[in-house]
């Protein structure tokens, strides 16, 4: 995976706590810490970071009324402006200075000027990651490819409304649209060094204590390689990807 720092934006996509608080295999999976690195790692390499949200209105007058989506949205009454729920995530809050891009549907190219944003950042990568992967992860990755853009979507840092459907995005969908890589990858490309992302240790070291408590307990035999692999013709090296809803 090779990249230029300067000509890449990071794009943290509805990190926020209504939906983190409400996906499973986000909170107990050490994702945020993972998100957290990838932040750290590109502000560290000068890359552009972009925080997207999908807050609405109290009387929810600016979303799409006649979508069960945003019916649901409406019916729990979440991710309301000026609320708790509708915060990003404190492990993935943004930096003064960051771009924060209020959406009110799931594509965030639409709502926003996150077209203009990125134009006047003059970048041609795209590393994206959030919740959920079968909405906005993917749509995403649709719309930007789409005009030209180079995506990675990070496996080990998406989740989505439920395990088949992000599976089903992660392994047949999103892998003919842009390249699915790894938080240790990015990190890898981004050239981070340790001593300016502490959270991508803190990362690491969950890691390792993970991997050595697996190995004792017979886990490590799981069959899982680390050997090189090519998609779409760009050769990446990286573990087997996890799948978000599933993540231990």
């Amino acid at each position: 995976m090779e990249l230029d720092p300067k000509r890449t934006a990071i794009i943290s996509l509805d990190v926020q706590n209504d939906l983190v608080n409400n996906t499973k295999g986000v909170l107990d999976s050490g994702m945020l810490d993972r998100m957290a690195a990838i932040l750290d790692a590109g502000r560290n390499a000068g890359s552009e970071i972009i925080h997207i949200t999908a807050s609405v209105r109290q009387d929810f007058k600016d979303i799409p009324k006649d979508s069960p989506l945003w019916i649901m949205v409406r019916s729990q009454k979440s991710m309301v402006i000026g609320t708790e729920g509708a915060q990003l995530h404190h492990s993935v809050a943004a930096l003064p200075g960051e771009l924060v891009l209020n959406k009110t549907c799931v594509d965030p190219f639409l709502t926003t000027n996150l077209g203009q944003a990125l134009n006047n950042a003059d970048v041609n990568t795209l590393i994206i990651f959030g919740l959920w992967t079968n909405y906005v992860v993917e749509a995403t990755a649709r719309h930007a490819t789409d005009i030209g853009y180079r995506v990675f979507v990070v496996s080990d840092c998406c989740a989505g409304n439920d395990e088949e459907n992000h599976k089903w995005a992660m392994e047949k969908m999103l892998p003919t649209l842009c390249y699915v890589t790894t938080t240790d990858d990015v990190v890898a490309a981004l050239g981070a060094r340790p001593d300016a992302c502490p959270r991508f240790e803190t990362y690491r070291s969950a890691q390792a204590t993970s991997a050595s408590d697996g190995n004792r307990s017979g886990a490590g035999s799981s069959g899982r390689s680390s050997a090189p692999s090519t998609q779409n013709g760009v050769r990446i090296a990286r573990s087997e990807p996890s799948l978000g809803c599933s993540m231990s």
